[in-house]
């Protein structure tokens, strides 16, 4: 009798053996809850049923070929995102509910391509195409999985759904950027490597577990599995297997943070709707009542930190700023040196930069209006001048923004060297009243391709990747010193305000997964005209006055208002550092869309 069950029971054994494992690691990583019931206990039971019935529908045990690339993912999917998952959160709010959907999605994934592979081996014809899905399946979970490791490794970390957006986001040549920045040559070759690995593993797994077995014994099983009762296990074991497919691997990375990402630009689309009904709520309650007779500049740097600025850092000696150095020395640069930005990654920080949308309130973008809707209304001719690629059709926040403008330019092909932005401000007629936002490439990776070949060099860094930084950052000081030379000789200048959307780090680049307050560290400067001061005195007072006072970028729409002298009803005058009222209390002060309080930088500690 013993015998007859042979199978059964080590079939029984096996898939026993491996749960209590699989759990055990749980357990081991940190994963809470892994004996509750209705958390974990009723998934171990249907792991266990998945993987017995499993052996006895395919007559093999799981270390047998067929289920080798079911065993790859398993070992992948159970072994890689708990760990990382529990070494993340430190053991604290791990729950299983975290593990669950890749603990499900392997087990069903595994046992769909194990049957695949039995059809494969059967149907000679099949075979090449089963072979196909099989290996296409393996190299997806591997990439994934390898991928959600590397992340871990660099940022310490779990890769979260907000750095997904500008993944989405990104062009192929800013992608090769961050890898030419982030990955020397021989980390790239390994790179290399491992993907040509990930592609033959799929491809041998997939050959492997479809092709003759040298076992040819029948294997001896009760009756109680064949015919009709097989077929019934099976079609089960399918249905099972598609409906918990269909649940849980769209809540695996990196297809959930892929659908987060969509949903951001779902939401860019369904602000797009609102923004003509945003734009008839905007009043001008200025009592000025009329824009300036000249030019006002926003101009947008990119991924600077202000601690690689001289101007903020004089203990960096070789000045990476020499531009903004001698303003500020000149009292004509008005530094705000405990400026942070809101978010670390282009797309979400310009969203709060320019428009009424803040930290601070319950505004959504979809219900707010933006620097160039005010602008537009208090009857200005609106610019925006853009080195980067333009992002239009719903794609972002500051895509939309800046399609509000009158005018746009773009530099062609973009991104290039930020002098083309020159080029295109000398489009704008040199009288009457402009409000120009421009928006540069600045410091973005690959540090060494924002500025000419052979361009001098600061040395405020043994490390080369700093250096090039470094001399990014002073490129762009050289820049935007060309731009306020051309806007007061020729534009009759009034102000400009430049923010960075973000900072840098000078190991792991920006990002919310591996943030550190440096990605935040963001310069900040207001200059204003001789005429300007002699006209609006208070203002401009007002604006020195709150220098040392905490400042986030994502308040620049309020204080922008203010110096257009556009004050609307969509402004808030405590955020507006023009006024008198401005308030931004150190314990109030946020940053990463108000998960962190700026109090919580080390900077600041020191």
């Amino acid at each position: 009798m013993v015998k007859k069950w042979n199978f059964e029971i080590r079939a029984f054994a096996e898939a026993f053996i491996l749960q209590v494992i699989t759990f055990a690691w749980f357990y081991f990583c940190g994963i809470g809850r892994i004996l509750a019931w209705h958390n974990s206990m009723r998934d171990f039971v249907m792991g266990f049923v998945v993987l017995f019935f499993g052996q006895v529908v395919v007559e093999k045990h799981l270390l047998s070929k067929v289920w080798g690339p079911a065993g790859c993912i398993y070992l992948l999917m159970t072994g890689i995102y708990p760990y990382v998952i529990g070494t993340s959160m430190h053991g604290w709010h791990a729950d299983f509910d975290l593990v669950n959907p890749y603990y499900l999605s392997a087990l069903s994934v595994g046992i769909v391509l194990t049957l695949l592979a039995v059809a494969g081996k059967k149907n000679r014809r099949a075979r090449p195409v089963v072979t196909g899905i099989i290996a296409l399946s393996v190299i997806f979970f591997s990439v994934a999985a390898i991928s959600y490791l590397v992340y871990f490794f660099i940022y310490d970390n779990m890769f979260p759904a907000e750095d997904m957006i500008p993944v989405v986001m990104t062009s192929w040549q800013e992608t090769v950027g961050f890898m030419m920045t982030h990955f020397d040559t021989a980390k790239l070759a390994g790179l290399g490597l491992v993907t040509l690995l990930i592609i033959a593993g799929g491809l041998f797994l997939g050959w492997m577990s479809t092709g003759e077995g040298r076992e040819k014994t029948q294997v001896a099983l009760n009756p109680v599995w064949t015919g009709k009762g097989k077929t019934v296990i099976i079609v089960l074991l399918v249905i099972m297997a598609g409906l918990t497919i269909r649940r849980w691997v769209p809540r695996c990375y990196p297809l959930y943070e892929l659908k987060l990402a969509r949903r951001y630009q779902a939401s860019i689309v369904q602000a797009e709707k609102f923004h003509e009904e945003n734009y008839k709520k905007l009043q001008i309650t200025d009592n000025q009542g009329k824009p300036l007779q000249g030019t006002v500049i926003l101009i947008i740097g990119e991924s600077e930190n202000r601690d690689r600025m001289t101007a903020f850092n004089p203990e960096l000696k070789d000045d990476s700023t020499p531009w903004l150095t001698g303003m500020a020395k000149s009292n004509q640069a008005i530094l705000y040196k405990k400026a942070y930005s809101n978010f670390p990654a282009t797309a979400l920080a310009l969203e709060q930069v320019l428009t009424s949308e803040n930290q601070y309130g319950d505004q959504q973008f979809s219900d707010a209006v933006s620097i160039l809707d005010v602008a537009n209304k208090a009857g200005y001719e609106t610019w925006w001048l853009g080195n980067h690629n333009r992002m239009a059709n719903g794609t972002s926040a500051y895509g939309l923004v800046a399609e509000a403008a009158k005018h746009k330019l773009w530099t062609n092909p973009a991104p290039q060297d930020d002098k083309a932005l020159l080029d295109l401000l000398k489009k704008v007629p040199k009288d009457g009243n402009n409000f120009v936002i421009i928006h540069m490439y600045g410091s973005h990776t690959r540090y060494m391709d924002r500025y000419p070949a052979g361009y001098p060099a600061v040395h405020n860094s043994t490390k080369a990747s700093v250096v090039q930084y470094d001399t990014s950052v002073k490129y762009t000081d050289e820049i935007m010193g060309r731009i306020f030379d051309y806007a007061e000789k020729n534009l009759n200048l009034k102000a400009l305000i430049y923010t960075s959307d973000h900072g840098e780090d000078m190991a792991n680049g920006h990002g919310e997964g591996g943030f550190t307050f440096a990605m935040v560290h963001t310069p900040v400067f207001f200059y204003f005209s001789p005429e300007y001061r002699k006209d609006y005195p208070q203002l401009v007072s007002n604006v020195e006055k709150h220098k040392d006072d905490f400042f986030t970028n994502d308040l620049m729409f309020d204080s922008l208002s203010g110096i257009l002298l556009a004050r609307n009803n969509y402004q808030k005058t405590q955020y507006d550092v023009t006024d008198d009222r401005y308030s931004l209390p150190a314990d109030k002060a946020l940053t990463v869309h108000g998960k962190h309080k700026v109090m919580e930088d080390p900077a600041l500690q020191k």
